[in-house]
């Protein structure tokens, strides 16, 4: 009967000590975000741009970087002159 109350007492407190670690790990890794973005400046996060692929070698690069040739975006004048792959 001892034994079974030592086991409860000792399973006790490593559950909680284990909550405990848990909680100081949490609170140190908000501490670090929180240095981190005000490193940063508080900047907002880069805008969201859209994508094209290019109609020849199938490379997704950025719209405004994009070669648009009626509705057919290009990577490059190359690409551009050559026209659309032709795919079987």
């Amino acid at each position: 009967m001892k034994l079974i109350i030592w086991l409860v007492i000792l399973f006790a407190g490593w559950h909680l000590a284990r909550r405990w670690i848990r909680r100081k790990l949490q609170q140190q890794i908000e501490a670090l975000k929180a240095q981190q973005a005000q490193a940063a400046g508080g900047s907002a996060p880069a805008p969201v741009v859209d994508t094209v692929v290019c109609a020849q070698c199938g490379v997704h690069l950025a719209r405004p970087e994009a070669l648009m040739i009626g509705n057919q975006a290009y990577c490059c004048r190359e690409h551009a002159d050559a026209g659309p792959a032709h795919t079987a």
